[in-house]
């Protein structure tokens, strides 16, 4: 037999444990509707009552920390890395418009080679044929044949050797070695590798838009290959 007294003092204490984890939640939850979170380093801060929408973080000085969808983006031309909500169409310093193709092509005008070239500011280049090394007679242009993303070229040739290196870590790591960012190298090896779009995009903390925009030039290219086979 179960004593009735013992049981009502039980159920009085889970019912002050219940209530008491209430307040606590209600507590917490009224302290997160205060609190100031930045999107770009993830600070977390007290809001000032007087200045309720800050300038800018006070931990990484971003002007963009209350803003959705900012991307790092980087500029292969002439090196320098800055914060956008949306992928420009210059960088910011050297105003190249090409400035998110790790490969460019290149054609010598005084012996007609052509030949594909990261096309560093800061690095030289010379034809492999005449070996001219002056710029200005040079005629640099978008890689032809090939589907470009935002942080480097992808083809066919590249493809074929990330199928064959097995799981999906080393078919990342020979995108990145052929030039692709490491976002959108984890990217097309987790989708090569049978994930879906919204997995991969939970996983690395990306909207499924960013992976679909990468996995369209991929399934593009393969689907190429498919035709072609």
């Amino acid at each position: 037999m179960i004593d009735e007294t013992e049981f009502q003092k039980g159920m009085k204490r889970l019912e002050r444990i219940v209530r008491s984890y209430r307040e606590c939640m209600e507590i917490e939850g009224r302290e997160d509707r205060k609190a100031n979170v930045c999107n770009i380093c993830g600070h977390k801060w007290k809001a000032n009552p007087g200045h309720p929408h800050p300038r800018e973080c006070p931990r990484c000085r971003s002007s963009y920390w209350d803003e959705e969808g900012i991307r790092s983006y980087e500029c292969f031309r002439c090196g320098y890395s800055w914060l956008s909500p949306q992928p420009p169409t210059r960088c910011p310093r050297c105003r190249s418009r090409t400035w998110g193709s790790v490969f460019l092509e290149v054609r010598c005008r005084r012996c007609g080679t052509r030949w594909r070239d990261r096309v560093s500011a800061s690095a030289p280049m010379a034809c492999p044929e005449c070996g001219n090394s002056d710029r200005d007679s040079m005629t640099v242009s978008p890689s032809r044949g090939c589907a470009k993303d935002q942080s480097g070229i992808l083809s066919e040739d590249i493809i074929s050797k990330m199928r064959s290196a097995g799981d999906p870590y080393f078919k990342a790591l020979s995108l990145v070695s052929d030039g692709l960012s490491h976002e959108h190298a984890g990217i097309i090896a987790r989708f090569d590798s049978g994930r879906s779009a919204a997995s991969i995009a939970c996983e690395m903390s990306i909207s499924v838009a960013d992976v679909m925009a990468v996995v369209r030039v991929y399934t593009d290219l393969s689907e190429s290959m498919e035709n072609a086979g």
